[in-house]
């Protein structure tokens, strides 16, 4: 009994070890520069007047800019209790080992873009990655309203609630509203339900109207209302057709089309359905609605991989990327009927909430610019859940061991490539920055007025991880201590270690 007790934290402490590592391995770039320099302590020292009300997030950026095995310890915990709670949340008494190991795989290969800006750049990372895991926390509180039963928490987690509702306001705006949204939400279902309602339940909501009002007071949101705000806006006029060009210019893929895995199991599992529910049997109610929703479902599915194999494909044709967009839409529509149709044999409560939420965080991005791929971690997250909702109700049916051992070695296989892949991008990415803060000293004992640094390997892994304008630049030289005057020149690394064996 002891030894499976081991063996099941075995995987956390794998994904622990292979997050702490990369939280170590990642260089600090772009934004990192400012928050590790002494405008982060500026901003500070006024406490972020003007700035924005992201003020957890502030103050983690400016502690793990500053100590690399920090960053590490906290990317590791935080992604490993995200990774924790997905499993508990789909699996509340069950130990099925294969969602688990998939959630692992789905952690790991998150789209690119994604993890660019959400895991592998500090500045994102604390904005956007800590209020999920504060989200995800509630949903394991809270789990059984959607089993219609009372949530079991006593009178003493009435205060600990309050702070989570709290905090999980302080990081990120999309997530702030979200979180009153599903705190108003838990009650109303509550009581329309009959469900007993829970003094925490109570406490969260006030907890997430407190976090919101403290996040919204900062003078930065009314500068952007009125439309004085240097980097951020909202549209004044035209509403309509901005919130139209975000869809199809960032929203539909980096919500949906990039998502490629989960759009594949999502497929699997909707035909897995279809054949367990719908296909030769007799009196189903909108059987062509149903082929139509299944179809469009596998193919969107298969679109998405191929694109995959086809990156150019965007930068083609304005009308391809339209009808992409087109096609996302008929898809989810597609989506929504599927599961609506489906017999009462799957978690439709879970699932519509899932759905629903990807929904409510999507929404004020077409109010606000700009939206880039990091906004869309707490969706992508949300998508695993759903995913993993579905296969498990798909599991439920499947008594064959030889099917789940297959899928755990499969899954195995892929988690340890998937790992190996990323810690050689992520080394190769620190060894080259290593090597150029090594360099850096030298020069600057040297008084060097020009520095001709190397770029990074694997750029596209990484948030601009050299300055590609004069304000980075700038930012760049306070990091590492460099003089305003010193010229700095980058080069590809390969030209810079053939220049550095000359001298």
């Amino acid at each position: 009994m002891k030894n499976w007790k081991y063996k099941k934290i075995v995987p956390f402490v794998v994904v622990f070890l292979f997050f702490g590592v990369l939280g170590y391995l990642f260089p600090y770039t772009n934004d990192d520069w400012a928050w590790g320099s002494s405008i982060g302590i500026n901003r500070l020292n006024n406490f972020f007047a003007n700035y924005n009300g992201r003020y957890l997030g502030n103050l983690l950026v400016i502690l793990l800019t500053r100590f690399r095995i920090i960053r590490a310890l906290v990317m590791a915990v935080i992604l490993t209790l995200i990774t924790f709670l997905i499993n508990k949340i789909i699996q509340k008494e069950t130990e099925n080992k294969t969602i688990l190991l998939i959630a692992i795989f789905l952690m790991i290969l998150m789209p690119r873009p994604i993890f660019r800006q959400a895991i592998a750049w500090t500045s994102g990372f604390t904005n956007y990655v800590p209020p999920v895991l504060l989200i995800l926390i509630w949903f394991y509180l809270s789990r059984n309203i959607l089993d219609n039963k009372e949530i079991k928490l006593n009178k003493f987690w009435s205060i600990p609630v309050l702070i989570l509702g709290i905090c999980s306001c302080l990081f990120m705006e999309h997530v702030t509203i979200y979180a009153v949204i599903i705190g108003i939400v838990g009650l109303i279902y509550s009581y329309k339900k009959k469900i007993k309602i829970n003094l925490s339940q109570i406490t969260y909501l006030i907890g997430t109207i407190i976090g919101s009002m403290l996040m919204f007071q900062n003078e930065a949101y009314h500068h952007i209302i009125k439309g004085d705000d240097f980097y951020r806006k909202v549209p004044k006029d035209g509403f309509i057709m901005q919130s139209i060009k975000r869809y199809f210019h960032t929203i539909y893929d980096n919500l949906f089309l990039n998502n490629t895995i989960i759009l594949l199991l999502i497929a699997v599992c909707c035909l897995f359905l279809f054949f367990r529910f719908v296909y030769k049997k007799k009196n189903i109610k909108h059987e062509k609605l149903m082929y139509f929703s299944l179809g469009t479902i596998v193919f969107y599915a298969i679109y998405s991989l191929i694109s995959q194999f086809f990156p150019d494909w965007e930068s083609l044709t304005l009308i391809l990327k339209s009808l992409e967009g087109c096609l996302t839409a008929i898809y989810f529509v597609a989506l929504l009927l599927y599961i609506i149709l489906l017999p009462n044999k799957i978690s439709k409560n879970k699932l519509f909430f899932f759905l629903g939420s990807i929904v409510l965080l999507t929404l004020p991005l077409f109010i606000v610019s700009p939206v880039t791929p990091r906004c869309f971690y707490p969706m992508y997250i949300i998508w695993i859940l759903f995913t993993l909702q579905l296969l498990f109700d798909c599991f439920k049916y499947i008594k064959s061991d030889k099917f789940y051992v297959t899928i755990n070695y499969i899954s195995l296989f892929a988690i340890v490539i998937s790992m190996f892949y990323f810690i050689c991008i992520i080394f190769s990415a620190f060894h080259v920055t290593n090597k150029m803060v090594n360099y850096i000293e030298k020069e600057k004992k040297n008084k060097s007025q020009v520095m001709v640094l190397p770029k990074t390997v694997y750029e596209d892994y990484m948030k601009h991880p050299y300055p590609h304008d004069e304000t980075n630049t700038e930012r760049f030289k306070m990091f590492y201590d460099i003089d305003d005057s010193v010229e700095l020149k980058f080069i590809d690394y390969k030209d810079w270690r053939v220049i550095i064996k000359s001298r």
